[in-house]
């Protein structure tokens, strides 16, 4: 065996090395990733809030974000309120 067939050897075992730990380290992050819950999503209500600003409307607003907090905290996910506000006089 020559100096040459002695140094493509150890270059096929570097080779090989180096594919075993990239399967390994492969291996290792998709278990990682598989490990991590995934995001849980929003919930949503659109509301209109009319005007003029009343206690009717200021009670179906208050009673709406109730719900939705206590649905969300039941279900363990985040809750998004968006109100369109017409416009009306000041």
């Amino acid at each position: 065996m020559n100096w040459s067939d002695k140094y493509d050897s150890r270059r096929l075992a570097v080779r090989v090395g180096m594919a075993a730990m990239l399967v390994f380290v492969a291996t290792r992050l998709t278990l990682a990733v598989d490990d991590v819950p995934p995001k849980k999503r929003p919930l949503g209500q659109f509301l209109t809030v009319t005007s003029p600003v009343d206690d009717s409307v200021f009670s179906r607003v208050t009673t709406t974000a109730l719900k939705l907090q206590h649905q969300a905290g039941q279900e363990d996910r985040p809750a998004i309120l968006v109100l369109q506000i017409e416009p009306g006089t000041s």
